[in-house]
């Protein structure tokens, strides 16, 4: 699993108002493999495959499609997730402050359990309440 962009957790950054997380699946001896191929075509001072390093470069570009091609990649094999950040402020929310406190008063189970976590006014459902 990977994220993209260039300011990470900074959720009110309006440069990059959305974050992107992909995963792929396949086993472990093909992903070391693969990824040990694309080293050997990266300069050797790169010690881990990095998009951002890799793009600059035709050659840095060539060796990410190959490495995808190599990898013969299908729909099935991928995943993402894309999320508008200040959407993100009210999930990180819940998780920092929400969470652990429920947690640690034993209530977290029922928290969810009893729907109380899916009845939580969002900012949207405030607005439409004229609150």
């Amino acid at each position: 699993m990977d994220e993209a962009g260039h300011t990470g957790e900074n959720l009110l950054d309006s440069d990059q108002p959305v974050y992107a997380l992909a995963a792929i699946q396949m086993d472990e001896a093909t992903a070391r493999a693969a990824v040990s191929d694309a080293l050997g075509r990266a300069p050797q001072t790169m010690t881990e495959l990095k998009f951002s390093a890799l793009r600059r470069s035709s050659a840095g570009r060539r060796n990410l499609l190959t490495l995808l091609h190599d990898l013969g990649l299908t729909p099935e094999d991928a995943a993402i997730i894309v999320m508008h950040k200040p959407f993100m402020v009210a999930t990180k929310l819940i998780d920092e402050l929400v969470e652990p406190r429920m947690l640690a008063k034993g209530l977290q189970q029922v928290f969810y359990a009893g729907g109380a976590a899916r009845n939580m006014p969002t900012p949207c459902m405030s607005e439409r309440r004229g609150h």
